[in-house]
């Protein structure tokens, strides 16, 4: 009677897009990339066999602008994606078509595509060069997201695997932006007591959020930013990464997000800012908001901000100062609609008491020079002449 024991992998979903996996045999592979084993093998070329990534669908998209466009119509290497160009990397074709009449181009980027999956690829041997004898399987698992996938192939020179990904989790929901991912190679030989391990660590590009919604293809001129990840989606097809450095700020060219106004977590009062009032700050190092619910700029440079109950001003040369202030807020539990009004800062502009949820729109118009306020809960549309 033959007793067969199998090494058991169980991997378990903690917390949020979190994977933790407790393997006796993976536990001691995936730090800092570095080959480990929990038994030496005589057998194994510790030095010059190790697994490396070859590409990865991450790498390719995190840094479009140092990427390589190979156009299909001359097969000539383009520097910029300007034209019609396939991505070699990570085989995606890109179109521009310009709109006439306009600036604007439509775009599309077959990876952008709902059939389109997110792949890596693992250099396992190093072609040319020999192998041990003894050495028989090589067995690849990738993890992420809560998904396992693995294959054991027979030992060769010039060895590599190709994995690809669907980009949804373990419960099979739609994962967005960049993922991390775990590798584990293992080196099998005849002769050694257990197998030798390998870990690495990488990313996958998961989903891309809706951009313009035109039938899968994009306006250049329209972008949006997954907050979660950290990612600026740009219409033309290129992702920045505001969050983690090298490839992602390459691809933003050196741009930053930062806070150029307010007070973190500290509102101003509710009521009016006067000129005297220093509780609400005068200048970007000492502004302080109450509610920001809508943004416009002027042709001058200067930001006009809803901010609750006020409009504010914010100068090119960073002076902030109360140009509006609504007399009534609408505080959601009348019946009809409350009249609504308002004064310039400069005529003793009265407060008021009310829910903070005061929706209205900001726009101005370059023409006559005028900010116009928008209030969809009383329908009117005021006209401040500034």
């Amino acid at each position: 009677m033959f007793v067969c024991f199998l090494d058991l992998s169980e991997s378990n979903w903690s917390l949020y897009r979190k994977l933790l996996s407790s393997s006796a045999s993976e536990n001691n592979a995936a730090n800092n990339n570095s080959t480990t084993s929990s038994h030496w093998c005589a057998h194994h070329d510790y030095e010059n066999l190790r697994p490396s990534i070859e590409s990865s669908s991450a790498k390719s998209s995190s840094s479009s602008s140092s990427n390589i466009w190979l156009a299909k119509n001359s097969g000539t290497v383009c520097a910029t994606p300007s034209e019609s160009c396939i991505l070699a990397e990570s085989q995606a074709v890109h179109e521009r078509i310009p709109i006439g009449g306009s600036r604007m181009r439509l775009v599309f980027q077959s990876s952008m595509a709902a059939g389109y999956l997110s792949t890596v690829t693992i250099r396992l041997t190093q072609p040319g060069s020999p192998i041990p004898a003894a050495l028989r399987f090589i067995l690849v698992r990738l993890l992420v997201e809560g998904t396992v996938q693995e294959r054991i192939l027979e030992a060769d020179a010039g060895l590599q695997v190709t994995f690809s990904w669907n980009k949804r989790n373990v419960y099979k929901q739609k994962v967005y932006g960049f993922v991390p991912a775990k590798l584990f190679v293992g080196y099998l030989y005849a002769g050694c007591p257990s197998v030798v391990w390998s870990g690495l660590h990488t990313k996958l590009r998961g989903f891309d959020m809706e951009i313009s919604e035109l039938g899968g293809w994009n306006l250049d001129v329209h972008h949006r930013y997954n907050h979660f990840d950290g990612l600026l989606q740009r219409g033309d097809g290129q992702v920045v990464n505001f969050r983690e450095g090298g490839d992602g700020e390459a691809a933003g060219g050196g741009l930053f997000i930062e806070p150029i106004a307010g007070k973190h977590m500290q509102p101003r009062p509710f009521a009016s800012c006067l000129p005297s009032d220093v509780s609400c700050g005068s200048s970007l190092s000492s502004v302080r908001f109450f509610g920001l619910t809508s943004l416009t700029a002027a042709p001058d440079g200067s930001l006009y901000v809803g901010d609750g109950n006020l409009i504010r001003r914010i100068s090119a040369d960073g002076r902030v100062q109360t140009v509006y202030a609504f007399k009534q807020l609408y505080n959601g539990g009348g019946s009809g609609g409350s009249n609504s009004g308002g004064s310039s800062a400069g005529n003793g502009a009265s407060s008021g008491s009310g829910s903070t949820a005061y929706e209205y729109y900001l726009s101005f118009n370059s023409l006559d020079g005028c900010l116009y306020i928008s209030d969809p809960e009383r329908l009117q549309i005021v006209r401040l002449l500034l």
